[in-house]
Parts: structure tokens; sequence; C-alpha cells
């Protein structure tokens, strides 16, 4: 087997792996704004957070092997930090879970803000005049928006109740009257149950009031005035939007949804959601325990006062801190606590000023958030000519368009060294190829230190 045969294969590996590809990503702290995003980017010390703590989040999910899918940090309106772990791509839509329920709540504050609806004291049977007849309970008559925002509507006796539900719901022909139908265990108002029939009852409300699902609502009166446009929303077989969970959303653009709360409902100057609302919403009108408070579908961990999060299974979370101006976004695949990287995060905030700048740690910062999207890399092959009498070959294959140089040279029968140049990138990369019996290896290393080494042993097939 002739040896020159692997060499455009195990250069377009290197190449690839040392984030010099077209269409290379590694999402890092120092990148520009992104298109449609609000943030400027900023070093973590700018926004009085330590690069050398925040570095711990990353050391963490790998030593406890966590499955971590996208972590944005975003502080004083610039975007202290963003980062993707492989296999999971940054502009995927990934599914929420119940953080949906929180942008439920948003949806029927919208609604109420454009008078479709009256209040959250107005009577859930009110928008189903089909069913009151039908209902003979007294204490049901009494159910209103706001029992069923405060999961104390009386449907659930407890979490694991109230989980099970939505999958009977699926199965009836008829998802409202399923949900209307089922018996109180508790009076309105008197027990927190999480209840996911809750917040799908008021999807169907949203429904009722405003002519559209919350799918189309959203889009025409809170996503569109983002830039959100990759959303998927399942719905129920009377076409409401699955109010307690199955939203699908990128983390950048639950980000956004976040910043929108920070700025009190405005958004680059416009008024989507009115602050009242806000205010109302993410304060705790209920106690699910003695630590945790519950609002109108968000989340408040007493311990930390003025904080609120929306919560999904899987490690979804929106944590949104006012009072230090923070928004964190953690998107999860299960199988872990997000408080716990929540708490280191909560130990990087050392001020709120800026810190002095930490160049050496944010650049190791740098390598963490590269190294944990660097294995999701496209072996797609790419031929790059190399001269091998000293002289640079030249090809396009290269980030922008510009210009690609190679040389290189057989050292020995078994060590083959050649250099990729973009002369107008200011780029420059040495690469040794060393085979071994059916074994290769391949080093590769950028020389001003920029893109971090990369080393690959490989067998030979033949």
């Amino acid at each position: 087997m002739k040896r020159t045969k692997l060499l455009p294969s195990l250069a377009a590996i290197v190449w690839t792996a040392l984030g010099i590809g077209a269409g290379a990503q590694a999402w890092t702290a120092a990148d520009a704004r992104g298109e449609g995003e609000p943030w400027p980017t900023s070093t973590p010390e700018r926004q009085g957070f330590d690069s050398v703590e925040l570095a711990k989040v990353f050391d963490f999910i790998k030593e406890n092997n966590v499955d971590f899918n996208g972590l944005i940090i975003v502080r004083n309106g610039y975007k202290a930090l963003e980062a993707y772990f492989y296999p999971f791509q940054r502009d995927l839509p990934h599914d929420v879970a119940s953080v949906t329920k929180s942008v439920t709540s948003l949806l029927v504050g919208m609604a109420i803000d454009r008078g479709l609806i009256k209040g959250v004291q107005e009577p859930a049977l009110n928008f189903f005049p089909e069913r009151a007849a039908a209902v003979a309970d007294e204490q049901k008559k009494r159910l209103t928006l706001e029992h069923l925002l405060t999961m104390t509507s009386g449907f659930c006796h407890s979490y694991r109740d109230g989980e099970a539900q939505p999958g009977a719901m699926r199965l009836s022909p008829d998802g409202v009257r399923f949900m209307l139908d089922q018996p109180l265990v508790t009076a309105p108002g008197s027990v927190f149950a999480y209840c996911s029939l809750a917040p799908h009852l008021l999807s169907a409300v949203v429904t009722r009031a405003t002519g559209l699902n919350e799918l189309e609502f959203a889009r025409k009166n809170l996503f569109g005035p983002l830039g959100i446009t990759r959303v998927e929303w399942p719905a129920d077989s009377q076409g409401n939007s699955s109010g307690w969970g199955d939203l699908f959303i990128r983390p950048i653009d639950l980000a956004k949804i976040g910043y929108l709360l920070l700025g009190r409902g405005l958004w680059q100057g416009t008024r989507i959601v009115f602050e009242e609302w806000i205010q109302v919403s993410t304060r705790p009108h209920v106690f699910e325990s003695d630590t945790t408070g519950y609002g109108y579908l968000w989340w408040m961990p007493l311990s930390t006062p003025g904080l609120y999060e929306a919560r999904g299974r899987g490690g979804q979370r929106l944590s949104l801190w006012p009072r230090r101006n923070l928004l964190v976004v953690m998107i999860g695949n299960g199988g872990h606590d997000p408080g716990d990287v929540g708490a280191i995060i909560g130990r990087a905030l050392k001020s709120d000023g800026a810190l002095p700048e930490n160049p050496a740690a944010v650049a190791a910062l740098k390598l963490s958030v590269r190294d944990a999207f660097s294995r999701q890399v496209d072996l797609k092959v790419i031929v790059i000519p190399v001269g091998l009498d000293g002289v640079y070959r030249f090809s396009n294959n290269s980030r922008y368009g510009l210009p690609l140089a190679a040389r290189g040279a057989w050292r020995s029968n078994d060590e083959f060294e050649f250099v990729l140049n973009e002369p107008a990138n200011d780029r420059a990369f040495d690469v040794r190829l060393r085979f071994e019996g059916e074994d290769a290896e391949l080093t590769g290393s950028e020389r001003t230190g920029l893109v971090e080494s990369v080393a690959i042993r490989a067998r030979i097939k033949q």
C-alpha cells in the first residue's frame, strides 16, 4: 500500500481538528455578536466573573461525565460565555421540557395585556361554555386561571400523578373534555401539586381567547419580535400547543426570552410583555417546600432572593437574577442536577463591577470551550495539493474563501512533514505524519499558539 494515498485524508482530519476547515465551529467568549443577537461579547472578568472559577464548570462536567449540551451566560447585557458540548450543535432546537410552562405563563400575560383575557381571577370554565353546563362540581366552577398558574388547581395529588395525566390525555379524542372531566382531589387554591394538565388547560384558554394556538400566538407576538424562527411545538388533537412541555427552541433563543424578562418586557425599545405581569408572575404565590417558592409557572429558590427559574426535566434551565443583571441558560440530556453547575457559576461571580483582566485564564477558558465542542468534527475528505519540491501549492479549501498553501517533504521512509499556511489569515500549521507497521500517528500545531495542538493515532486498513 502506498502511504502517499493516505496523505489527503489524514491532512483533512488534522486540518478540521485544528479548527481551520471550512465551516469549523468553536464558539467562545471572544466571538463577535451572533446574527440577530442583542449582546456584544465580553471577557468574563469585565462582567465580574473569574475565568479560573468558570473553567471549573468544564472540569466538573468532564470529571463526572455529565451529559451536558449547552451553557450561556449573559451579564450586564454582555455575553460572557457560550459553550456547546459534543454531540449537540449550536443551531439545533432543543426540547426544553417543562421550561415550556414558563413560556405559557408569558403568553397568558400577553393575552391579558391585549384585553383578550380579563385577568387571572377569571374562571377557567368561562372559556369553554360548551362544557360548563356539564360541570356539576361547584368547586370546579370556581377554578380560576390563577389556580392553574400556581399549580393549585386541585387536579393532582402529587408530581407523579401530574406527570402521568398528559399521556392519558393524548389518548383521548377530546383533550379539553378530558381535562375538565378530571375530578378534583383538593379544593382549588388550597394545595400546591405539580400538575401538567394545568398549563395545558391554560394553552387551550389562550387558543380560545386569541383564536391562535400558543405557537401561532407566540410567532406573532413573542418569537417573531425577538427574531426566533427555529421553533417546534407540537399540539394536541384540537390544535392546542402542549402547554406543559415539548417546546423545541435553540438555547440562544431561550436566552433571548430570558433577556426580555431582564429588560422588564422591553426588547430593543419595544414593549413585548407588560412589566407588571413579569413582576407578579415571578414572585412566590405558593410554596413547594420551605426552600422553594412558586409563582405563575416559575420557580424561586428562596436561598437566593430575587432569583427565579424556568425548569425542565433532563437539566433544562433558564435562571434569571435581575438584582445581579444575570441570566444563565443550561441545556442538558438528563442524569444530572443543573444546580451543581449553577453553584459553580455562582462561586465564579465575584463582583458587581469589573475584575482585573486575566488573559491567561481567559485563554484557558477558551480552550475548555473548544475542547467541549472539538470532538464534533466533520471528517469529510478534503483534497489539498502539497508541494513536494519546497514550493507551496495553493487551493481554495480554506475558511473565508482565502487561499491555502501547502508544502512538505518525506524526512524518512516512515515520516512525512508538511505545512498548511493561510497567508492572508496569519496562520501556519505544522503537521507530522509518522508510520509504524499498521499504525499511523498524526500531530499538528499552530505557530502562534492560539489553536490547541492535536495528536491522532489511527490503524491503517488495507
